[in-house]
């Protein structure tokens, strides 16, 4: 699981420069095709946060998969088109939660967001590497 969440998370922070300066530089087939993979990104985030990190929070992993998930849901979230949520989700309270979250992931916030994500990428990337080493 732990390839799939460093995958998950390159692909987001990838996604995540398609709005700014750098969008020109994303080549096309990852343009195209970056908005099918964002289900799985966020099912793998929540699954860091709810189901991994909440049964080892007291462990280094745990913590790291929380801002692992914490961080790429957040990359996430100017991303979503609402439009093409169903019709029972869309006006819902998650909605809501989410068009807040997006607002606020403008600017710095945004930067700072992206420099979690990378630091958790190298620390998932650097550790498989040992792993699969040894």
């Amino acid at each position: 699981m732990g390839i799939l969440t460093d995958i998950c998370m390159i692909l987001a922070l990838i996604a995540s420069f398609q709005q700014g300066r750098y969008a020109n530089q994303i080549p096309d087939f990852l343009t195209k095709f970056l908005p099918f993979c964002y289900r799985l990104i966020a099912f793998v985030a929540l699954w860091n946060v709810l189901w991994f990190a909440a049964r080892n929070i007291d462990y280094f992993w745990g913590q790291m998969s929380l801002v692992a998930g914490i961080s790429t849901l957040l990359i996430l979230m100017p991303l979503l088109d609402l439009e093409k949520f169903p019709k029972f989700l869309q006006g819902s309270f998650l909605t809501l939660i989410i068009e807040r979250l997006a607002s606020q992931m403008t600017g710095w916030n945004y930067v700072i967001v992206r420099i979690f994500l990378a630091a958790c990428i190298v620390q998932y990337s650097t550790t498989l590497i040992k792993l699969n080493l040894s």
